[in-house]
């Protein structure tokens, strides 16, 4: 992730680590930024505007664009995040959405655990952010 972000001021489309495991199918969209020692399963669609953390896996079928992952994130088949920020050490489950909007995030901070297919929504009028070590069981919207 340091060489990453050292390189930052480079024009490149894509900033990504050699370390990356990409399974066949997946798609990424530039621009994008991936740290060290991350996997990304099949099909998935990544990008534009998503940065990476080191040691991060992300299951078969997921989208994410517009969204930052920290380090140590773990997401799970069939989850989409778009404008979300999730933090170190987070946990998706199978078919989770964040879902963020043009002028609110969905934030997850370090260590949340969201179970599976829970949907959460970023209201019109403000981010919706998750606690340090919750988990949540319910959609919020």
């Amino acid at each position: 992730m340091k060489d990453i972000l050292k390189n930052l001021k480079q024009k490149k489309d894509n900033l990504i680590d050699e370390s990356l495991d990409i399974e066949g199918k997946a798609i990424i969209y530039p621009p994008v930024a991936i740290g060290e020692n991350v996997v990304i399963r099949k099909n998935c669609k990544i990008g534009p505007n998503v940065i990476i953390g080191d040691n991060v896996y992300i299951g078969k079928n997921a989208e994410i664009k517009e969204t930052l992952i920290y380090n140590k994130a773990y997401i799970s088949e069939d989850t989409k995040c778009e404008k979300a920020i999730l933090a170190d050490n987070c946990l998706l489950h199978d078919g989770v959405h964040l879902i963020g909007n043009n002028q609110n995030l969905v934030i997850l901070s370090s260590f949340v655990e969201v179970l599976d297919n829970v949907k959460l929504i970023a209201p019109s009028n403000s981010s919706l952010t998750v606690c340090h070590h919750d988990v949540v069981r319910l959609d919020v919207s």
